[in-house]
């Protein structure tokens, strides 16, 4: 929040710039900036002294909170965690947590990845290459006007992170042996900015489509137009199988660029660079799996941020040669609409023809396949029921046959507003989609019922059920308006138990910026909290990486518990300690080493100590021993009466320590980052958590401070 102040007050002074357009902003992300401007502003200055002043009064003083998971839960948590045999995934419908055995896990993965046609082994690592590949593409769209060096810079990845493919289990199609949703987690690798890039340029074209469907409510508005049943004979839904992986390259690209070429206004960049751009999203979209890297050589990967865009586009191209434009189909089409893959028709017409149709349609030479249901009285459709009735049609909700209840827990640890608001939200949902006004009431008892189970109070839910009765269905069918918050100054924090006691504080102090008359920027602002959740089950339990990490053995040669070692005869290790846990500097709390630690440690978190007891957490690349000796030179200089900067060495000399009198520990290391990225980073991250976890800062330990950007 400190940082956010001083950037406001910066930019104040600025010439007032153009806002950022949607491209700008989506690309941002992943360039965070670091600036941090220097303030001299008294008022800035004295609102984050006592800003920093509460906080750690916080701490010190937080209510008692009792965890939410039992001793047995959290050892049954940590036993799970553990446990190499088995492997945790969300359901790919219905909300189910399903535990599948490894073994079949991978079976099932190295079932698809025989499909030759869809994905091709590679012999090494390809990131190098196309990296370079990328660099040039985009340094010859500089040179040639076609984009701008900011633009540039923000789509190119210095640390790129390789891409994992995983699957979720398909339990509703078979509960014993579910076949897996391939998805290729793609966050941080060499193309996700492109692929952002691209969608944002693509979704405001894509939403002007007249068969395209934003969500659930557009589909019921639309529905809600068709009071005339005699108009059809038909409810129809159809589905595309693996539509994402289905795609072949040159068609998809094909529709692109018809696409692209049909828009009326402005596109926004170069056309032909897009197509470029796209065309290697596309056929460079490589992950590993297991150790193995593969290319994937048809269709767009689930989990890449254009996905959905592109099949949109593929769709539509579709949809008009298979339907729309199909002269023998189109008369007896009354409405169709579409959700990416899934999609429904009125069709006035007989059964008969509708199958005819649809039969041939899967008879074409293309890898799309459709899957199909035709009813006169009833269809399911997202999470709506549509049914017939004749002189209407009525809609309510559907709930699949592997959906779970989870809903959040009353218990859980979560902002209080979020959990009052959540029945109110869900309610309101149901009563969307409930059309009949005579079923609302069941159906909101059943979510009521749901959420009575999650441990939420009857009470409160009558009294919410009851608001939501009185509210006509029409108004919450139409488009809701968003918030406006160009009155707040909106800063984020990781939710905490001392959160709400942070925010009480943060409103209370802000007349000190808000009067002061240097400050227009705060003038009309007021200050609003956004919470960052902190790790849940999912987070412990669900990784999409699979890799085995065994820990090294470092320089012994055999297999050691975790734990920090010394070794024969070094300097370093002379003042090592060494074991297999170590103790908070402030309270009676032991912590366990998860690694096998010595002193030719690379990439590690070390704690120094010394008579007083005061911890400096540090951090280092290189092997620890020769950033030990580094320390211990700068403590013997300072010792002898040179000046010296490092937080250490100024303590050791100013309470009169010996050399010999200084102790450290190896507490964590940077696991190998397989996949990439940015380690220096990764490591400033793991020193920081760290420096917070055991509150090193001055005057409670020797760090001087913690770097709050970085987390």
């Amino acid at each position: 929040m400190e940082r956010k102040l001083r950037l406001k007050e910066y930019f104040q002074k600025q010439p007032e710039a153009e806002p950022p357009t949607a491209m700008e902003v989506k690309l941002r992300k992943h360039h965070k900036s670091k600036f941090d401007p220097i303030s001299t502003n008294a008022s800035i200055k004295t609102y984050s002294r006592l800003l920093d002043e509460a906080v750690h009064k916080f701490k010190g003083a937080r209510p008692k909170i009792y965890p939410n998971l039992t001793t047995e839960e959290f050892r049954a948590l940590k036993s799970l965690k553990a446990d190499t045999s088995i492997i945790i995934r969300p359901a790919d419908k219905g909300g189910s947590v399903v535990i599948q055995d490894l073994h079949k896990y991978k079976q099932e993965i190295q079932r698809q990845l025989s499909d030759t046609v869809t994905y091709q082994l590679l012999t090494r690592d390809p990131t190098d290459q196309y990296k370079q590949e990328l660099s040039d593409i985009l340094e010859k769209a500089e040179q040639d006007g076609w984009i701008t060096t900011k633009i540039k810079t923000s789509l190119l990845v210095k640390f790129p992170i390789t891409p994992v493919l995983y699957t979720v289990p398909k339990v509703h199609k078979n509960c014993v042996e579910p076949p897996g949703r391939p998805i290729v987690s793609a966050r941080g690798s060499l193309y996700h900015p492109i692929a952002e890039l691209l969608d944002s340029l693509l979704q405001p074209h894509i939403t002007k489509e007249h068969t395209y469907l934003k969500d659930t409510t557009s589909f019921l508005k639309a529905l809600a137009t068709f009071s005339n049943t005699t108009e059809f004979q038909y409810l129809c839904t159809m589905d595309v199988n693996s539509l994402y992986t289905s795609i072949p390259h040159s068609e998809g690209l094909e529709a692109a660029q018809e696409f692209v070429s049909r828009i009326q206004e402005p596109f926004g960049f170069h056309i032909p660079l897009f197509l470029q751009l796209l065309r290697l999203v596309l056929t460079r979209n490589y992950f590993l799996y297991d150790g193995r890297y593969y290319l994937q050589a048809q269709g767009c990967a689930m989990g890449s941020a254009v996905a959905p865009a592109y099949a949109n586009i593929y769709m539509f191209k579709l949809e008009q040669e298979f339907f729309l434009n199909n002269a023998d189909y189109k008369k007896h089409i009354c409405w169709y609409t579409r959700y990416i893959d899934d999609c429904f028709m009125l069709w006035n017409s007989s059964e008969e023809a509708f199958l005819e149709m649809m039969t041939n349609i899967n008879h074409l030479p293309s890898s799309i396949k459709f899957t199909f249901k035709i009813s006169t009285t009833r269809v399911n459709f997202l999470d709506v029921i549509v049914t017939n009735q004749q002189s209407h049609l009525e809609t309510s909700v559907y709930y699949k046959p592997t959906d779970r209840n989870t809903l959040l827990e009353a218990s859980s640890h979560h902002p209080k507003a979020l959990k009052q608001g959540l029945p109110h939200s869900q309610m309101l949902r149901i009563a969307r989609i409930t059309s009949n006004a005579d079923d609302l009431p069941a159906a909101l008892d059943i979510t009521m019922n749901k959420f009575i189970q999650r441990g939420y109070d009857p009470i409160e839910l009558a009294k919410t059920k009851a608001k939501v009765l009185q509210i006509p269905r029409q108004g919450l069918l139409n488009q809701q308006i968003p918030a406006d918050t160009k009155d707040k100054f909106i800063w984020s924090t990781t939710f905490s138990t001392t959160s709400p006691m942070i925010t009480r504080a943060t409103k209370a102090l802000w007349p000190i910026v808000k009067t002061d008359p240097s400050l227009p920027c705060f003038t009309n602002k007021t200050p609003m909290t956004s919470f960052r959740r902190g790790k849940n089950l999912r987070d412990h339990l669900v990784k999409a990486d699979i890799t085995n990490l065994i820990p090294s053995s470092g320089i012994f040669g055999f297999s050691k518990k975790p734990g920090c070692y010394k070794c024969a005869s070094c300097t370093t290790c002379k003042y090592l300690i060494s074991g297999s846990t170590f103790q908070h500097p402030h309270k009676n709390k032991k912590y366990e080493i998860q690694q096998i630690l010595t002193c030719s440690s690379r990439f590690v978190i070390y704690y120094i100590t010394c008579p007083c007891n005061k911890y400096y957490i540090g951090m280092t690349s290189r092997m620890f021993k020769e950033r030990m000796a580094l320390h211990r030179s700068a403590i013997t200089k300072s010792l002898q009466g040179e000046q010296n900067d490092q937080p250490v060495a100024r303590h050791f000399k100013t309470c009169q320590h010996s050399l010999g009198q200084l102790r450290y520990q190896i507490i964590d290391q940077l696991p190998p980052m397989i996949r990439g990225g940015d380690k220096s980073t990764a490591l400033q991250k793991l020193e920081s958590r760290w420096i917070f976890k055991l509150d090193t800062i001055h005057p409670n330990g020797l760090n001087e401070k913690i770097n709050w950007n970085i987390l």
